[in-house]
């Protein structure tokens, strides 16, 4: 269930990509993530917080099954940054199970964000659904979006919707912020104005 673009918050909006070499930070100390990975041998959908192969009895402690999850955790050096903490980050990767994404925590600096599991092509398709499935308007570095050859499709609907309003949001913001300097300086240029007469007539 989408949520409707209208009711997207805009908190994400000027969200860039930050730089993180993870290999250079400690997982389980400086930074920590959440992704959720079908068993290879019953399919249900587990969470897995650290890198490599687990079996799923070992994760579930409620089921015997044999299968297994393998996670790699975040590939490239980069994260893109969620405006508030993730209360519920299992919740949060179950969200986005099915994109090549996972959610970090930068524990030092208590930053929360996505970051990608793969790389090799274009994922602007892929952060921007993640964004709106999250509950956010994608970011706008992401919105002026390319022309993937993805299918006319609901889901390709939706997030050129989710784009689209992004920079319009965006675009309406400056608008405003426009009119408000150009008062600014009317008044300013008033008042100036003014006391060069006081201090003329004197």
């Amino acid at each position: 269930m989408r949520t409707p673009v209208k009711q997207l918050t805009t908190g994400a909006l000027l969200s860039v990509p930050q730089e993180y070499d993870w290999s250079a930070h400690e997982y389980g100390k400086d930074w920590e993530y959440w992704e959720a990975v079908d068993c290879d041998e019953c399919d249900k959908l587990l969470i897995v917080t650290s890198p490599g192969e687990d079996q799923h009895k070992y994760l579930d402690y409620e089921s015997d099954c044999r299968g297994y999850v393998n996670s790699n955790g975040p590939m490239m050096n980069y994260y893109y940054p969620l405006p508030y903490e993730v209360r519920n980050p299992e919740r949060a990767a179950k969200l986005i199970a099915d994109l090549p994404l996972v959610v970090v925590h930068l524990m030092k600096d208590e930053v929360w964000a996505l970051a990608l599991t793969g790389g090799g092509m274009d994922f602007s398709w892929q952060i921007c659904e993640a964004f709106t499935r999250l509950g956010y308007l994608p970011p706008i570095h992401f919105a002026d979006i390319e022309d993937m050859s993805e299918p006319w499709t609901q889901r390709t609907r939706y997030i050129l919707s989710a784009c689209e309003r992004s920079l319009a949001v965006v675009r309406d913001r400056s608008k405003r912020g426009v009119q408000r300097v150009r008062e600014l300086r009317k008044r300013m240029k008033e008042r100036h104005g003014e006391r060069k007469a006081r201090g003329g007539g004197g």
